[in-house]
């Protein structure tokens, strides 16, 4: 009898946990979006300046294009001048603008060239 008990608990259960699963919300396109964005890093180089607010700074490559960066967690004000290289991944700032956040500096040259 108890085994019995056990078993139509443990179905009753596993029942009770695949409703929950089946109407549980799939995830939103944006909290999708918002995941890729964040997991996807990438590096750059070039020429580390101040940006036109405080915090913020300007990364232009050799090709003449340029992105705002800006980092918690890597001081970025002291190689202001300097050419570096950035890890970097999108963070969504507004309708139409991006600012990448850094993690990582590698100084690849105390100016810039």
């Amino acid at each position: 009898m108890r085994r019995a008990t056990a078993k139509l608990l443990g179905i009753g259960a596993g029942i009770a946990l695949g409703a929950v699963y089946a109407i549980a919300p799939a995830p939103t396109a944006q909290a999708t979006m918002r995941t890729t964005m964040t997991a996807a890093a990438d590096t750059v180089t070039g020429c580390l300046q101040k940006g036109a607010k405080a915090d913020v700074f300007k990364l232009v490559q050799k090709d003449g294009k340029s992105v705002n960066v800006m980092s918690s967690s890597v001081s970025l004000a002291g190689h202001v001048g300097h050419t570096v290289t950035l890890t970097t991944s999108a963070m969504p700032m507004g309708k139409d603008s991006t600012m990448m956040s850094v993690s990582k500096m590698t100084m690849v040259s105390g100016s810039c060239s």
